[in-house]
């Protein structure tokens, strides 16, 4: 987080270590997936479980979801290009959270996998609690998660 993020940080700390939530400190967007997240036993401690798909499974979701793949493909690499050089990686997931493709700067995409955020890997939120794939998977909207 950043400096900016100082009053957010406190109102982390004081809902993980009471369950008190700052609410002009914390979007009630974010408020509510600590709960959920907190409800689903998430660590708050430590992103570290880890659902993976193996790889005949990623091969069978991929082969499912190919008409998805395809007409995102082109609105990925356009995405990608104004963003390139930036630091950034294009994620596309299926509806349970799963990465399918990524797209992105070979330096970054490096980091990227070694934090699991590569495909097959499941960032819903109640595998990693608050964060932007599963927090707009289960609002339905975008969301902006820092932190």
């Amino acid at each position: 987080m950043g400096h900016g993020d100082t009053g957010l940080a406190l109102a982390w700390q004081a809902f993980v270590e009471n369950g008190q939530l700052n609410l002009p400190a914390v979007k009630p967007v974010i408020a509510q997936s600590w709960e959920r997240s907190l409800g689903y036993g998430v660590n708050p401690h430590s992103i570290g479980h880890n659902d993976i798909l193996e790889a005949h499974i990623l091969r069978e979701k991929l082969a499912a979801n190919q008409v998805l793949l395809d007409t995102a493909a082109g609105a990925m690499e356009a995405l990608y290009r104004t963003l390139q050089g930036l630091g950034f990686t294009v994620l596309l997931t299926d509806h349970d959270g799963y990465i399918l493709k990524t797209v992105g700067d070979a330096g970054f995409l490096d980091k990227a996998k070694r934090v699991c955020l590569s495909a097959g890997a499941n960032w819903s939120e109640n595998i990693k609690g608050t964060n932007a794939i599963g927090t707009a998977l289960k609002e339905a909207n975008p969301v902006n998660v820092f932190g």
